[in-house]
């Protein structure tokens, strides 16, 4: 038989033969993280220029952060800011604009898993929890056409704001066994994960309610993309639009359902409970059957039968 064996992470010795499992600690620390510079003064204009000001001069923007970002540069929080904005708001006369600015915004959060700025603080995150909840209400606050090449961009723009809310978690997370909820949030690495310092100032329980709420919504709101389901009738207009529809409500749900798993992994480690631990999974549930409550008023034109078959396939 194989015996569990503690291997230090920091070492370059390789591990013994015969060893099956590896007993890594799950605190932060391991990961150690390159202090970076900010961009030279000279070009923040022109990087700002070419990001939110030309739109000839977008892709030009985009190649320029990301060979800065290569060399350890990193642009100044003011400039972060301005991204975040950008991904927060929608350009319907040009969505591109918004779609650039979250990947930039993602290259940059990506960039925080190894570097950060003098400071301590992270590269790219929320500075208020208006910030994040606007990124979780994207799916049904801005997503107010019914169907057409408007919904297609505006869904768009709410995917791209799920997906970068995800993956600010995911990376301030990194260093952690998530099948564990050891966790400190008194440690000083805190202040370099502002999405989890947000969220805790605003109590995870109401944070995981919030996140199931507007997931909830989404779900309700897109349920003609989302479900097979014959309750529906195909969506009618161009066969490519609604195809984009479904592709960006589906990547809307996945994400917003990932932001629930590492919202409940928070308040299991915050509550000094095992992941196992029924709390979460009966805020989820007492949260999303209150929103199925109310999806009457959401489906008029249902007949009773017909809503008693799609309540059936919300909860399954």
């Amino acid at each position: 038989m194989y015996k569990s064996t503690k291997i230090d992470l920091n070492s370059d010795e390789r591990p013994k033969r015969g060893v099956k499992s590896v007993t890594a600690p799950c605190h932060v620390g391991r990961r150690k993280k390159e202090v970076a510079n900010e961009f030279p003064p000279g070009i923040v204009q022109v990087v700002r220029t070419a990001l939110f000001q030309q739109t000839e001069t977008l892709q030009c923007g985009a190649n320029l952060v990301r060979n800065l970002c290569a060399q350890s540069s990193m642009p100044p929080e003011s400039i972060a800011r301005e991204l975040l904005d950008a991904v927060k708001c929608f350009h319907y006369k040009n969505p591109m604009r918004t779609h650039f600015a979250h990947l930039y915004a993602s290259g940059l959060v990506s960039a925080s898993a190894r570097l950060v700025r003098r400071n301590g603080k992270a590269i790219f995150g929320p500075s208020s929890w208006d910030d994040i909840e606007v990124l979780l209400s994207q799916s049904t606050d801005r997503a107010v056409a019914t169907s057409g090449i408007r919904l297609t961009h505006e869904l768009q723009t709410a995917a791209c704001g799920a997906k970068l809310l995800s993956l600010m978690l995911k990376t301030e997370l990194l260093d952690y066994d998530l099948s564990s909820t050891e966790f400190d949030f008194n440690s000083e690495s805190l202040k370099a994960k502002p999405t989890v310092v947000v969220m805790k100032k605003q109590g995870l329980r109401n944070v995981l309610k919030t996140v199931t709420r507007h997931t909830s919504k989404c779900l309700l709101r897109h349920a003609k993309y989302l479900l097979d389901s014959d309750v529906y009738s195909q969506p009618s207009g161009n066969h490519n639009h609604t195809a984009c529809c479904a592709s960006e409500a589906k990547t809307c749900l996945d994400n917003l359902g990932s932001v629930i798993c590492y919202t409940a992994w928070l308040l299991c480690a915050e509550e000094r409970i095992s992941i196992e631990h029924q709390t979460p999974a009966f805020v989820v549930r007492d949260t999303f059957l209150s929103e199925l409550s109310l999806c009457d008023d959401t489906l008029p034109r249902m007949n009773s039968k017909k809503k008693k078959m799609f309540i059936i396939n919300l909860k399954l």
